[in-house]
């Protein structure tokens, strides 16, 4: 897409409107693999109905399953077990947070976790007793901050499992440590 905006069609009107954290995850992607500041989705953002009268004079692009499937295998340069896992890049929403808190529920983790916020959703994340959970699971949540710039290769970890093609596509890179990218609930390892 180079500094592009793109527009996005849903492929049918039965298929699911994308919920904010979707889209939230869909924008740092679109930023962190090009230059893409902005983009539209048709029945979901604003301004769609304005950009929906040039559809014509647009280049059209197919997205399918088999593409989604590519990429998520390019972005993962391991097939190893991650000994971390990093969620929030972007930072977790408290939503995504109580998510990871009920799956986590009376469990413990195999794999350290870490849950990336803002300070102000991990003190509400405290209050609804999420990080207290995540925690007695053995995960963290942590404020302020990202695995990226974080120093997590001199920790001693070797794979980073990230449910983020944002932290997919930096995280070799800028931490020199291989990454498995897939879904969060893949990702983390529970003791039996």
């Amino acid at each position: 897409m180079g500094s592009g905006v793109p527009y996005f069609q849903l492929k049918s009107n039965k298929q699911k409107i994308p919920k904010v954290n979707e889209l939230k995850a869909l924008g740092a992607a679109l930023a962190s693999s090009g230059a893409v500041a902005l983009y539209h989705v048709e029945k979901v953002t604003p301004e769609y109905k304005d950009v929906n009268k040039q559809l014509a004079n647009l280049d059209k692009l197919t997205i399918t399953r088999e593409n989604v499937k590519e990429t998520r295998e390019k972005l993962s340069i391991s097939s190893k077990k991650p000994d971390l896992v990093c969620l929030g890049c972007p930072h977790a929403s408290l939503e995504e947070i109580g998510e990871v808190a009920r799956f986590l529920t009376d469990k413990r983790l195999d794999n350290e976790l870490w849950v990336c916020t803002s300070i102000s959703i991990k003190a509400a994340s405290d209050r609804m007793g999420y990080t207290k959970t995540i925690e007695k699971a053995g995960g963290h949540v942590v404020c302020d901050t990202c695995m990226v710039v974080a120093p997590i290769e001199d920790l001693g970890f070797k794979v980073i499992g990230v449910d983020s093609a944002k932290a997919a596509n930096y995280v070799p890179s800028m931490c020199g440590l291989d990454v498995v990218f897939d879904d969060w609930k893949n990702l983390i390892s529970i003791k039996s």
